[in-house]
């Protein structure tokens, strides 16, 4: 719950940190 929240304010702030996110996966 807080963790989504917290990934779409990262990804709001940073288009790129999805793609960083999956490539550490």
């Amino acid at each position: 719950m807080g963790l989504k929240m917290c990934y779409a304010s990262l990804r709001w702030r940073n288009p790129d940190l999805p793609a960083a996110l999956a490539s550490l996966q």
